[in-house]
């Protein structure tokens, strides 16, 4: 459980008579509950990474297991690192309790308490996975705009968390059941796609984190972009299905565009310094997915539960079919050839089952420059947040033993017709990208609901790609009737 959580950066220090901590005052606050391994390993990386902080460690929970497990991971700590200001502060009053109002109710407690202490800066929230991985990512990094389609639970906690000034919810619904929620707070809530434009645009930001999936994506990515703020981009379709505008969008406004995908962050590290005139190709990754080498035969009965199951890594379940047709590659090339201003020879696609090498870079004079790391999305994600700077992550380090060996091969692009659907795309131009995209997501939709099989996807983005109206130079108001096209297409087809 996660009782208090990352406040924005620059807030005011409250000052209060009594201090939760005689002497010197600390400027991290960990509020933590859990005691099993997993919690002891997150709690172990964190106070590392803020290993020059004075640190308090607040414990809720009164029972003899948390207290015991608590402060064996303190000790733990204070040897490992040498000693820094650690206080182990045991409070029985704040235990675990399943209703979702009274957590509610002790989060807001335990945060009035925390803040009690002088020249707070930061607090980290421990205790579940999903808390932690936003705190620690986010470091001293404020948070002032969020947006999810309807999840209302996943938004008010994040809400509570993060402090934004402004949160859009797609679905009105749900927003509404938002501001219910939230009206304790003075969080602005939006509806509708134009509230993710005003997210986008929200005033003080500095970068812009587009990680909403499909062609949606592409107008507020725009937006942010004529504001000159940072694109830290994970949405493929906005460059899938816009690229050429996207990307001279971005140099007429000096906005900068930094991937988050972790192939796309590999070459963009890969080529960190070097002059575009010394790349030869660019050598784009893949596992190969859950179904490397099989064949259509041994795929016509895959269920959507098998196919979202990757080897390496943990994604949702669109990314986790695209990762198994092989279409997510597909995507990548394309959104290579806009990122890095080349053409489609200028690509090889790589299968890489063990994941290890993210991409590689191979320049004039014949060198190979890899980008290696642990399948962690954090990596890029923080990466792009903070370059040009690297900060310390709480990412396992790479472990060359364990890996032992590395394996690549060619795709075999008959047992992965979606691939090379994807591939002949991208020679053509135009908006066959963006109707190869928007066709895709409708289908992987259906094989999702259960309504189409496996080797269906490719036969009806297939079947979209050959029906609709293509244009060579189109403009932004013809790629997003593309889009629409597409997607009534294949509807259609499936029924």
């Amino acid at each position: 459980l996660a009782l208090a959580a990352a406040f924005a950066a620059g807030a005011p220090p409250v000052r209060a008579n009594r201090p939760l901590v005689s002497g010197r005052p600390a400027n991290a606050v960990l509020v933590t509950s859990g005691s099993d391994v997993r919690f002891r390993r997150i709690l172990l990386k964190t106070l590392q990474s803020l290993r020059r902080m004075g640190i308090i460690l607040f414990a809720p929970g009164d029972d003899a297991e948390s207290r015991t497990g608590t402060a064996d991971v303190w000790g733990a700590c204070a040897l490992a690192l040498q000693g820094p200001h650690l206080r182990f502060l045991p409070d029985g009053h704040y235990s675990y309790d399943v209703d979702p109002e009274r957590r509610r109710r002790v989060s807001d407690l335990v945060t009035a308490r925390v803040l009690e202490a002088n020249d707070v800066d930061l607090v980290l929230a421990l205790g579940n996975e999903a808390a932690f991985d936003t705190a620690r990512r986010i470091h001293d990094i404020p948070v002032l705009a969020l947006a999810a389609r309807r999840d209302v639970d996943r938004l008010e906690e994040q809400a509570r968390q993060l402090r934004p000034k402004y949160i859009s919810v797609m679905d009105p619904a749900a927003a509404k059941k938002l501001r219910e929620r939230l009206s304790d707070t003075d969080i602005e809530i939006g509806e509708g796609e134009e509230s993710l434009i005003a997210a986008a645009v929200v005033e003080g930001a500095d970068c812009v984190v587009t990680g909403i999936s499909g062609s949606v994506g592409l107008r507020p990515t725009l937006a942010a972009i004529r504001r000159k703020r940072r694109i830290a981009l994970a949405n493929k379709e906005t460059l899938v299905c816009a690229g050429e505008i996207v990307m001279a969008e971005a140099a007429r406004c000096g906005a900068e565009i930094l991937p988050v995908d972790s192939e796309h962050s590999a070459i963009f590290q890969s080529m960190a310094g070097r002059d575009k005139s010394e790349l030869r190709r660019i050598l784009l990754t893949g596992s190969g997915g859950p179904f490397r080498g099989w064949t259509p035969e041994q795929t016509k009965d895959v269920t959507p539960e098998r196919a979202v199951r990757h080897p390496n890594w943990s994604m949702g379940a669109k990314i986790s079919i695209d990762s198994a047709t092989m279409m997510n590659k597909g995507l990548e090339f394309i959104e290579a050839m806009h990122l890095f201003a080349v053409t489609p020879d200028q690509i090889r696609v790589v299968i890489h089952p063990e994941s290890a090498i993210h991409s590689m870079v191979e320049l004039l004079d014949g060198t190979v420059i890899a980008q290696l790391g642990v399948p962690d999305m954090g990596l890029p994600i923080q990466y792009a947040l903070t370059y040009p700077e690297r900060r310390e992550s709480a990412a396992k380090p790479m472990d060359f033993a364990a890996l032992g060996s590395m394996h690549f091969e060619d795709p075999d692009l008959d047992k992965l017709p979606c691939l090379r659907l994807a591939m002949e795309c991208a020679r053509a131009r135009g908006t066959a990208p963006c109707v190869l995209s928007a066709a895709n997501e409708i289908a992987v939709g259906a094989f999702l609901g259960h309504r189409i099989g496996y080797n269906d996807i490719y036969r009806v983005v297939a079947s979209a790609v050959e029906r609709a109206a293509f244009i060579a130079q189109p403009t932004l108001e013809e790629i997003l009737a593309s889009d629409a096209q597409a997607r009534e297409l294949v509807r259609r087809e499936i029924g």
